[in-house]
């Protein structure tokens, strides 16, 4: 007979349940794997997380120039066709928070633009970039604002930095606090909680071939936004300020004329000698005034508003006509 002592050691032996190694491999391997999907989360957060704006300010606007244009024809490729056009000007577009030696910054940034061949101005020189109208070109120089909040900030200071170039590429890069459109100024600081960015730009269009008549399509043409070093752009065509080529037109240039008073004389009924008969032709002169600079010669042509016959050159006396007839 057997000792009770010996039955629980049978009984256990007899109900224990074995485990397939197989099973556990599979199982540390899951586990495995959720650990990695778990810091690969981590990283993505921690990268994301390097600054947060708790302030925006998207807008979209057009380049202010003036809604008719006329180009001198003897202005030469290269040259300003306008003055240089303050276009948009924020001092706090954006508040941001970021953690210590993150690289933060405002920057414009070029969108559906290729170069011209040409550049305006020296030191620095700004790309001129094609429009949709043949002959006509714009250029962009831009700033950006920092405005610190709160926090410590060593080797930084409040203000504008500019003016830039406009490009189609701007990278946040490096480690710091630093704003550029173009170029950065790093900033060694210890801690930074707090900070306001903003910027302003100016364009001007720019002559870069003969000019056609017509008008600008609307089209964006650049944007102002915010980037840090743990993501490339924050809330990038979310929270952009856009701006646009307007709805301005160009139009050949041409000279003014005064109204002028041709004073016919007295005649009576007994002067003409039939019907179709003529008088003696009156002179007048007509003054071409205003001609843009270059032009050599003009054209110029009469048209009548109410005519009798056109091809005799009749016209029509209108109810204000002074004309007085004497039998």
């Amino acid at each position: 007979m057997q000792s009770q002592s010996q039955m629980r050691r049978s009984a256990t032996t007899t109900h224990s349940t074995r485990v397939n190694p197989g099973w556990l491999r599979w199982q540390r391997t899951m586990v495995a794997q959720g650990l990695l999907v778990l810091f690969a989360f981590w990283v993505m957060g921690s990268a994301h997380a390097a600054y947060r704006c708790n302030t925006r300010t998207p807008a979209d606007i057009d380049l202010p120039f003036a809604k008719t244009i006329s180009v001198p024809p003897g202005l030469k490729a290269g040259s300003a066709i306008t003055a240089w056009t303050a276009v948009d000007s924020i001092e706090k577009a954006y508040v941001c928070a970021t953690r210590e030696r993150d690289r933060i910054g405002v920057y414009n940034v070029g969108i559906n633009l290729s170069p011209s061949g040409y550049t305006y101005g020296t030191n620095p020189q700004y790309t001129v970039w094609k429009t949709n109208l043949t002959g006509v070109g714009v250029a962009v120089r831009t700033w950006t604002y920092l405005r610190w909040i709160v926090g410590v900030q060593g080797g930084c200071s409040d203000g504008w930095r500019g003016p830039t170039n406009l490009t189609t590429t701007a990278i946040v890069t490096g480690s710091g606090v630093g704003s550029a459109s173009g170029a950065s100024a790093s900033c060694g600081g210890t801690l930074i909680q707090s900070a306001g960015w903003g910027g302003k730009s100016e364009a001007i269009l720019v002559k870069i071939g003969d000019v056609s008549p017509g008008s600008f399509k609307r089209t964006q043409i650049y944007a102002m936004r915010i980037g840090g070093s743990g993501d490339s752009w924050y809330g990038a065509g979310t929270y952009d300020r856009k701006y646009y080529l307007g709805s301005t037109s160009f139009t050949r240039p041409t000279c003014s004329t005064p109204d002028v008073t041709v004073d016919m004389g007295k005649h009576s009924n007994g002067s003409f000698a039939g019907v179709g008969s003529t008088l003696a032709p009156v002179k007048f002169t007509v003054s071409i005034n205003s001609c843009p600079t270059g032009y050599s010669k003009v054209s110029y042509l009469f048209s009548s508003l109410q005519a009798v016959d056109n091809d005799m050159g009749l016209l029509k006396m209108t109810s204000t006509s002074s004309m007085t007839w004497a039998c």
